[in-house]
Formats: structure tokens, sequence, C-alpha cells
């Protein structure tokens, strides 16, 4: 049974790792901000659920004789698991452009980091013996824990509809879903309140669930729908003054914007255009500033959006 429990939870370790392959390949290509955030959090996500199978390896095979190795391993853990609703935070913080979210994101910083130490302190010498969840009864820790899983659901609950960018709040609508449906299985994790037998829990489940959905929505929206030079011509027949005049492109830059969303490439605009390619690049980073982008992807995502 432990060993199935061990086989259990690495199979969702290797389906994350996947979807965190893909998503770093991509991000690396579009230097998209949404996906940098999910990948910070789910960098961190991983460390926790890749740090949960050496602990249940190295307990179940050695039961105990190697504490030292044990004790790095549960300090890994400890602290991944509270920088996992941080980075979960961040990432919400950008999507709805929460107002002083830098300011709130180092908040969140310094309470996780303390709630690992408290975890810690409780404990002392004692954090080899320490199961998943941490006691029977509540640590000031736990509670802040579930409080910031509640904050998180809470923004995504009164800011949902306001979103603009219709991709990335389907994939937010699915997450919310999903962490709802998964929420009193991860109380569970911390509080047993089920009576389950030790190491049976919810959050690898919840890792793979999301692994799944964010390599469906890496690969349909960054491989096959704004792919530069396919464009539907009635989309580019669309624009118009007011589109460019909204961000405040001067008329040589509604050229390069035009060739871009043509899938043109630097030196071509600039053989086009008989201009010299260092120019192309002024251009090019001006449009970006403009229309508060960083790549070419994240450009054609935001006439697409428009339209």
């Amino acid at each position: 049974m432990e060993h199935l429990i061990i086989f259990y939870v690495f199979l969702t370790f290797c389906i994350g790792f996947f979807s965190l392959l893909i998503s770093t390949i991509i991000f690396f290509k579009t230097k998209n901000k949404f996906l940098g955030y999910h990948l910070l959090f789910y960098f961190i996500f991983s460390i926790f659920v890749f740090s949960t199978i050496l602990d249940l390896y190295f307990n179940i095979n050695f039961k105990g004789s190697i504490k030292t190795t044990i004790l790095i391993i549960r300090l890994i853990y400890i602290f991944s698991l509270y920088f996992i609703t941080s980075t979960n935070i961040y990432m919400i913080h950008y999507i709805f452009d929460i107002k002083n979210r830098f300011v709130k994101n180092i908040f969140v910083t310094i309470i996780s980091f303390f709630s690992a130490l408290f975890v810690i302190y409780t404990h002392k010498g004692k954090i080899p013996e320490v199961r998943f969840y941490f006691s029977s009864y509540f640590h000031v820790s736990e509670i802040i824990f579930i409080l910031l899983l509640f904050y998180t659901l809470i923004l995504c609950f009164l800011n949902y509809r306001q979103m603009k960018d219709k991709e990335v709040k389907r994939v937010t609508k699915h997450a919310m879903i999903i962490l709802t449906l998964f929420l009193p299985g991860i109380i569970n994790d911390f509080l047993n309140y089920l009576r389950l037998p030790d190491r049976i829990y919810f959050f690898p489940f919840l890792y793979c669930c999301l692994s799944i959905m964010m390599t469906v929505y890496v690969t349909r929206n960054y491989f096959k729908i704004s792919q530069a030079g396919n464009f539907p011509e009635n989309i580019i027949e669309k624009l118009d003054e007011d589109f460019f005049s909204e961000y405040i492109l001067s008329p040589r830059e509604r050229e390069i914007f035009l060739l871009i969303i043509n899938g043109y490439s630097n030196k071509k605009i600039a053989d086009k255009l008989f201009i010299s390619v260092s120019t192309v690049k002024k251009h090019i980073y001006s449009i970006f500033k403009k229309t508060d982008v960083n790549s070419r992807f994240e450009l054609l995502r935001l006439l697409k959006n428009k339209i």
C-alpha cells in the first residue's frame, strides 16, 4: 500500500513536470507575464511534490534511520508548502491588477516565511517525526495557510467578471472550480478530519489536474491560435483609426505593427520599409511600450482580444 502511494505521487509529479517543461519553453519564446507568474507558482508547487516523494521514499524504505536527510527534506517541503500560497497570490494580484500589489506581495511573502518558521519552532528537533498534517490540533500557521487559500478564492470570485483577456479568464474560471472542489481535501491534508490512513494526500491530484489544465491552455493558445502570419484577413481589415489612436501609434509604427501581425521578421520589415534593422527594433520597442506588452506574441493576443 505504501509503495502504491509513492507511485501515485510520483505519477502526478511526472505529469506536472511535463507541463512545467512545456510552459517554460513557451515562456522563453513569448515572455508572457501571466505565464511567468504561473511558472513561479508551479515551480514551487513542483518542489513541494518532489520533496514529498523523497520524504515518503526514505521513510518507507529506511524507517527513519537517516534522520539528517529526512530533516533536510522536511525543511524543504515545509518552506515550499507555505510559499505555494504566496506565489499563487502573486499571480492572482497580477491577473486582476490589484492596487498596491507589490506591497501586498511583500506582506504575503513575510507571512509565508514566518508561518514556515512557526512550524519548525513548534516541533523544534522533532521535524523528522512530523507528518504532512503537522498535528491533530490547529496551529497558527495552518490557519494562515487556509486563510490564504480562501483569500485567493475570494479575490477570484470578486474580480472574475472584470477580466478582459478571454483566454486568461477561461483558464482562471477552470482553476477556481478545481480549487473549490479540492479545498475540503487540501484542508484534510492538514487536519485529517476524515481520519484517513497516514500519507493519503489530496494535493497531488490537485497538482495533476492543474497541470493538465495549463498544458491544454498553453498548447492551444501558443501553438494553434495566435501565430503571426495566420491572422484572418477579416480581423486585419477591422483595424481602424480608433484602434491605432487608442495606443497613440505613429504612422511608421502603424506600418510596422501591420507587418508584425503578417509575420514579417525585423530584417524583412527593414527591407520593405528601406530602414535599418536597429531602427525597426526601436519602433518595435516603442510599440511594445505603448501597448504594454513584452513580446510579439502578446501583441498578437492583444489584437485578438481587442477585435
